[in-house]
């Protein structure tokens, strides 16, 4: 299998701050003279990275690096390989940026891996995994490539990176495909091949674009354009308006037509709006009574049950202000503080998030149930309503001199994007499933330095004079918490 070609550019964007290197990937497949060439995009927050600052490295005129390395595998066997470092000079600090690599790859289906390290902090990492598929090529039929989803799409090429320019019109990627408030201009990209095979005249591009609606999918905006050319590629390039579309999760596909509107051709991909201005008007028409509170009918039991709920993902303040309600059997105030709350996290469809919600609280509550609490109130329900379901889960309640404890690893956290998150429960009590959150790494989580000897409660085996201050146990056979928790 050959290598293609790659290209090193860098677009200098506005800064995010993350936690651990932030990157987002996006691949998009297109054919070259009758090969498939995967392009990966890749968006690199700035402030992501460890910048040297007093210029003790080997390269003056390198602040930053990223040194990535590529695998693709098929059959547990190393097909194609790439290592390069990405360098970011003193005047690009903090900085977000771009870049894009492309290979040549034979049909079939691959394990990609691609490995970040921060090369000023060797503890500054991240490794995506996605399974991929290469179609086959039929030289004889007409066909689509994947959509390109722009950040910016201009012909004001002076002082850009050839890697960032194609067919004369300058096209930046945008790998996490999110549209923010300063975005509200929809660009894509993507190429027709072969259209003479269909044998049909005319042709038609159709746009359009679907909002999520209670698990479907609903047409909110169909854009036409004639076919002009029947060329062996066709490459199309589009803006759309998107500024009146409120927050939400959006399809875009991209379909070819004849004059009967059958559909021959098709391709989609996924998107996420954020457009507070348009959210606030959505709020204010539901807030002045041109939607019922659909919490008015429900039953007291249900309101108490609902807001518990509530208050556990919340936290914070909000958790105290559902405390005082709840305290003051107020029942009217907790339907207007769930509708109110369920509208500002989703003032498209409310009733429908507030439902999905729900049907994840009465999972938590089979699953973590306590004779004491509901499941969703337990350390391990509020855990998994904070981060979501854990990568992986290690239950130990046969280690030797250990009470039953229990290891939570996330390979990566969304909320705060940290990778390698663990959480530890442990049961002291020995009664049931009463698991208790003893220690984690995650930010702003429970850290207790003595986890180990809390766990083993063995003082003649703790390491270090000071048993109040123990942090590790002798690593005797069958004891395994401290290499769970360390093991990547």
């Amino acid at each position: 299998m050959r290598r293609f070609s790659f290209f090193v550019g860098i677009i200098l964007l506005p800064a995010v701050q993350l936690f651990g290197i932030g990157v987002s990937i996006d691949p998009v497949t297109y054919q070259v003279e009758n090969e498939s060439v995967l392009e990966l995009n890749f968006h690199f927050s700035g402030n992501s990275l460890h910048y040297d600052t007093i210029f003790v490295g080997k390269e003056p005129n390198v602040r930053a690096a990223i040194e990535v390395t590529t695998l693709f595998r098929r059959n547990d066997s190393i097909i194609q390989f790439d290592r390069y470092k990405l360098n970011i000079s003193p005047n690009s600090q903090n900085q977000d940026f771009l870049d894009i690599r492309s290979y040549v790859l034979d049909p079939g289906t691959y394990s990609l891996e691609i490995q970040f390290s921060d090369a000023n902090d060797p503890n500054n990492s991240y490794i995506h995994k996605e399974e991929l598929t290469i179609e086959e090529i039929d030289e004889s039929t007409a066909a689509i490539s994947d959509i390109k989803l722009l950040s910016r799409l201009d012909d004001s090429i002076a002082n850009v990176d050839k890697v960032f320019v194609k067919n004369g019109v300058v096209m930046e990627p945008l790998p996490h495909h999110f549209y923010n408030r300063g975005l509200n201009t929809l660009s894509y990209y993507v190429e027709l091949y072969r259209l003479a095979a269909l044998d049909i005249v005319p042709l038609v591009i159709r746009t359009e674009i679907f909002s999520r609606k209670s698990g479907d999918w609903e047409e909110k905006l169909t854009t036409y354009q004639k076919v002009n050319s029947y060329s062996n590629v066709v490459p199309v390039a589009k803006k759309i308006d998107i500024s009146t579309l409120p927050s939400n999760t959006y399809k875009l596909t991209i379909s070819v037509i004849d004059a009967d509107k059958k559909e021959l051709l098709h391709t989609s991909t996924v998107f996420v709006q954020s457009n507070p201005e348009i959210d606030s008007k959505l709020k204010e028409k539901l807030f002045s009574g041109e939607m019922d509170n659909f919490f008015e009918s429900m039953e007291e039991e249900e309101l108490e049950y609902a807001i518990r709920a509530v208050a556990m993902k919340a936290g914070g303040d909000d958790q105290l202000t559902i405390n005082n309600i709840l305290n003051k059997e107020d029942y009217e105030s907790m339907r207007d503080y769930l509708f109110r709350y369920w509208i500002d996290k989703d003032p498209i469809q409310p009733e429908a998030a507030y439902n999905r919600f729900m049907r994840l609280i009465d999972a938590l509550d089979q699953k973590f149930y306590s004779a004491f609490r509901n499941g969703f109130e337990t350390d391990r329900g509020m855990i998994f309503l904070r981060y979501g379901p854990p990568t992986r889960v290690i239950t130990r309640e046969n280690d030797q001199g250990a009470v039953p404890y229990e290891i939570w690893t996330y390979d990566r956290v969304d909320v705060n994007n940290q990778v390698d998150v663990k959480f530890v429960f442990y049961n002291p009590s020995l009664a049931g499933d009463s698991f208790v959150l003893l220690h984690s790494n995650a930010r702003n989580e429970i850290r207790n330095p003595q986890w180990l000897g809390r766990i083993y409660n063995v003082g003649d085996q703790l390491e270090g004079d000071n048993y109040l201050d123990a942090r590790g146990v002798r690593d005797n056979f069958q004891r395994e918490a401290a290499r769970i928790f360390n093991d990547n």
